[in-house]
């Protein structure tokens, strides 16, 4: 270790430091070689090496008591600061190779964290509360950037993703269900075609490339034949607006599913359209392996969204 004082360059080890200290809180040499399991003699050459480096004596020498010097008096918070700097240091590079410390990063789409990641995120949380956390929603585009940048370390994206720097670690199926409020006229209703729910305000949604081209296609029918308007909206924002009773809506059941659980949304079944589902993938970049925090996460996102599973890496199972 180095200290600089303005003049020249002062040379102390942590062993000094380690030994002054010690002889200063036991206030004798014999009771810092017990405490530190070294000779007498080493301890005694340890603190000489040390007041040559800073140039003076630290200790009052003659009495069985030892009594710090001005110079050994000013010395001692900083050699105490150093010390327990690493000390911290160490606990924490032990805490980080058992998993309990670093940090977890994940950047997601807006629909699946909302949808995926409250389970998951609170049983990660209670299980390691020590390791830091950071979510960030962004385009498909920008969780690849920000995993290829090392900026994060998981994302959850929509598939299918044609990459191969980028590691699948879990694939998931997410059915897209009409939804509405339990009050719209469809609800009311048993046996729903296509062509009924062409006369209701159909909100445009951006799901999976199948199900966007289908939501697409109804909506531009129904604009033709009732000249209505083409609302385009996010996902949460449509799930607000149905919940007045107003309009329907191709949603994820992922999503969706706490309202219609609380009876504040219902999926509807449309006779004559195809079952449509979105491919949630939980990635990261080839060339980072995942650390003991960010391995947990990604078991707890497994864990928590295992009836949605369709295959995961044998890494996270």
């Amino acid at each position: 270790m180095q200290v600089f004082d303005g003049t020249g360059e002062i040379n102390m080890e942590i062993g000094q430091l380690e030994a002054f200290e010690r002889a200063a809180r036991e206030g004798s040499f014999t009771a810092a070689t017990e405490a530190l399991g070294l000779s007498q003699p080493a301890i005694s050459t340890r603190i000489a090496t040390l007041e040559r480096e800073v140039g003076g004596a630290l200790f009052e020498r003659g009495n069985k008591q030892l009594h710090l010097t001005a110079l050994g008096a000013s010395l001692l918070p900083h050699a105490e600061r150093m010390i327990a700097s690493l000390e911290e240091a160490k606990r924490a590079a032990q805490l980080h190779q058992k998993g309990q410390i670093g940090m977890v990063a994940v950047a997601a789409l807006d629909t699946l964290a909302l949808g995926m990641l409250p389970v998951p995120m609170a049983r990660f949380r209670s299980e390691l509360p020590s390791v830091d956390f950071m979510l960030r929603l962004r385009t498909k585009q920008q969780i690849l950037n920000l995993l290829y940048d090392g900026q994060a370390t998981v994302g959850l994206t929509a598939g299918p993703l044609w990459d191969k720097n980028i590691r699948t670690l879990a694939r998931f199926r997410n059915p897209i269900h009409l939804t509405a409020s339990p009050h719209h006229p469809l609800a009311k209703q048993a046996h729903i075609t296509s062509d009924q729910i062409m006369k209701y305000t159909l909100y445009r949604l951006t799901l999976s490339p199948s199900a966007t081209a289908l939501i697409n296609n109804l909506t531009e029918q129904a604009r033709r034949r009732h000249g209505g308007s083409i609302i385009k909206l996010p996902p949460i924002m449509a799930v607000q607006l149905l919940q007045t009773g107003e309009g329907i809506a191709f949603l994820p059941e992922a999503l969706v599913s706490g309202w219609v659980e609380r009876g504040d949304l219902v999926f509807l079944k449309v006779a004559d359209l195809p079952n449509l589902s979105t491919e949630p993938l939980l990635v990261s970049h080839v060339s980072r392996s995942l650390d003991a925090p960010n391995l947990t996460f990604c078991r707890r996102v497994v864990e928590s969204c295992g009836h949605m599973m369709i295959e995961a890496d044998e890494s996270i199972l």
